[in-house]
């Protein structure tokens, strides 16, 4: 079967190939796919199979291979590994437990009627302006503020820990043009911040994520300061790009398609569940990798221990067969 190269970011411009994923789901749900600079991988595009596989991680591991495509050094895969987001259980189960005590429903609560009025303040900012850049103007300020305060980053230290963020994940990004070395110092980076940030609660600790993981115990012990610095890094990060890149899309389908802008201008409570279309149709996240633990089969296709494993989430969410 012929299909376009999917490790080829040009090949997702200006959309992913969704003629490609319908393809692929009706003729070929296991596919195996070469790469040009690696073993190859089996692309994964349907539903119930990629929640299977996210359901079955004894089987398909986050922590053996991480979970970008590409393949790591031995080194970079030590790295990653710190993340939770690379667990396995039981480490992970232990890591998200920490996380929950911090996005408890009072805790979000509290932060509510702050984060609507931080969200007019925004958009008042560019309202009269006529036209502005909405990735950095817009869609990017609300996360940014979010993650950071929760974080407890002070006000004037937030733009430094965005533009860190952005390094992080730049070394893919034609937006950002960084290199591998780049994201591996701005880690340090961010790492260095993180235990900075870390001296400033010891001395005034406050009601915000960096004091709950400064107290944090795993097995009945404190995180290692590499525990701490790689937790607060995934924070960061992870609640930056994803809220940003979601709220950049949902600009874009609005823009092209303003009878469902209209609609839900003019009903408000249609609001909810267009931001759940809207997560569907344009994922902020298009895959994730998992690495086969053991021998295993899938739909008849038989995925040897080692084997990459990518679950095309960006296929999935318009799977014909998906209730």
């Amino acid at each position: 079967m012929n299909v376009v190269d999917l490790t080829n970011p040009d090949n997702f411009d200006p959309t992913p190939p969704h003629a490609t994923f319908a393809l692929l789901r009706r003729e070929d749900p296991v596919h195996w796919h070469e790469e040009s600079d690696g073993p190859g991988f089996w692309c994964i595009t349907k539903y119930e199979d990629i929640k299977h596989i996210s359901r079955n991680p004894q089987v398909f591991s986050s922590w053996l291979g991480g979970t970008n495509m590409f393949d790591l050094s031995e080194t970079d895969l030590a790295g990653v590994r710190m993340l939770m987001l690379n667990m396995d259980p039981p480490m992970h189960v232990k890591f998200r437990s920490i996380v929950s005590k911090g996005f408890t429903p009072r805790r979000v609560g509290m932060l509510k009627q702050h984060l609507e009025e931080l969200a007019r303040t925004i958009v008042d900012a560019i309202a009269e302006q006529g036209e502005c850049e909405f990735v950095d103007a817009v869609a990017s300020q609300l996360p940014m503020q979010t993650i950071c305060e929760m974080l407890g980053v002070p006000d004037s230290e937030r733009q430094y820990v965005y533009d860190l963020t952005n390094r992080l994940i730049g070394f893919d990004d034609p937006d950002f043009q960084t290199s591998m070395d780049d994201g591996r110092i701005a880690a340090a980076e961010m790492h260095a911040y993180a235990e900075q940030l870390a001296e400033q609660k010891k001395k005034d600790p406050g009601d915000d994520l960096t004091t709950l993981l400064l107290h944090a115990e795993v097995d009945g012990e404190r995180l290692s300061q590499m525990e701490y610095d790689s937790f607060f890094l995934l924070l960061a990060l992870a609640g930056n790009e994803t809220t940003r890149t979601v709220t950049s899309q949902a600009m874009r389908l609005l823009s092209e398609h303003p009878e469902a802008k209209n609609r839900i201008v003019e009903d408000m409570g249609l609001l909810p569940s267009a931001i759940e279309e809207i997560l569907r149709y344009a994922p902020a996240v298009i895959h994730f990798r998992r690495t086969a633990a053991e021998d295993t089969e899938l739909r008849g296709k038989k995925i040897r221990k080692g084997d990459k494993v990518v679950m095309w989430y960006v296929s999935a969410n318009r799977d014909e067969t998906a209730i």
